[in-house]
């Protein structure tokens, strides 16, 4: 199911960091459409949170990528090669004994890597990370 014109310009202004009260400044309407087109785009893009549901549009091309910031382009440059290795599996949805798998390192290793990763990009989870990693482009 597509996006409807205001669905998709309300995930992406907050897929470029706006509040849904600046999105509905910025879209001259109302904090309730936004929060309801915001709610509509989730339920359709089967999101169980809403970075998860900007992840999910970015990925479906549903909208557009939010350019990375100076400061996640400086994180980005800190991560050593093997971190950046597990960041790329890790946004294609492997789990972490997949990782190891692939990578031919323990899944222990892989929680270490992703512990290092989500401490220099500032992020706490997966869905997260996977989303600064589409930003980037990688």
């Amino acid at each position: 199911m597509l996006l409807s014109k205001k669905e998709r310009a309300a995930l992406q202004l907050v897929a470029n960091g706006h509040t849904a009260a600046s999105a509905a400044i910025e879209l001259q309407t109302t904090l309730y459409a936004i929060e309801h087109a915001l709610q509509r785009a989730h339920l359709k893009l089967s999101a169980n949170d809403g970075v998860e549901g900007i992840v999910f549009g970015i990925q479906r091309g549903e909208i557009n990528r939010p350019a990375p910031s100076e400061s996640l382009q400086k994180a980005v440059q800190s991560l050593s090669g093997r971190e950046r290795d597990v960041w790329e599996l890790l946004a294609e949805g492997l789990e972490y004994a997949q990782i190891g798998k692939k990578l031919a390192i323990a899944a222990t290793t892989v929680d270490s890597y992703l512990q290092n990763l989500y401490r220099k990009l500032g992020v706490h989870n997966r869905v997260h990370a996977t989303f600064l990693y589409l930003q980037c482009e990688i």
